[in-house]
């Protein structure tokens, strides 16, 4: 936990955020494809939050180890065309959350996210987050 985050557990290591991502993973089964959600020109969107709850397996991993909705929704923001920031640019867009996620902890979840994002498996997600690839 940090002082400006209380409650949130950061994710500085691989193995914290495979960690968290098998935690996220248990909530719904390893088999379980994101359906993403369309946004208003029809186009698909994978988003860390959707209607004040966590949606993405990044966002139940998050939220599992404290994340709040606001900071979900932070990272949904309107700055990108897909409506959302790869887990990997927002470590960089926002400062604030360099506290909370180790650099080896980015590089597996946004692993884990490609795979998400390209329709594979949360099962397949948490794997690529845990290769030596």
């Amino acid at each position: 936990m940090t002082d400006k985050f209380p409650g949130v557990t950061p994710i500085r290591t691989k193995k914290d955020a495979v960690d968290w991502l098998e935690k996220a993973m248990a909530t719904k089964a390893p088999d379980y494809i994101y359906p993403g959600h369309r946004d208003s020109f029809g186009e698909k969107v994978c988003v860390y939050q959707w209607e004040g709850r966590p949606d993405c397996l990044i966002g139940v991993a998050l939220s599992l180890a404290g994340w709040t909705e606001s900071m979900l929704y932070k990272l949904d923001g309107p700055e990108t065309v897909s409506g959302s920031w790869r887990i990997s640019e927002a470590y960089e867009v926002f400062p604030d959350f360099i506290p909370l996620l180790g650099k080896d902890a980015v590089v597996a979840l946004h692993r884990a996210q490609l795979v998400q994002d390209q329709g594979g498996t949360w099962g397949e997600a948490v794997e690529a987050a845990n290769s030596n690839d």
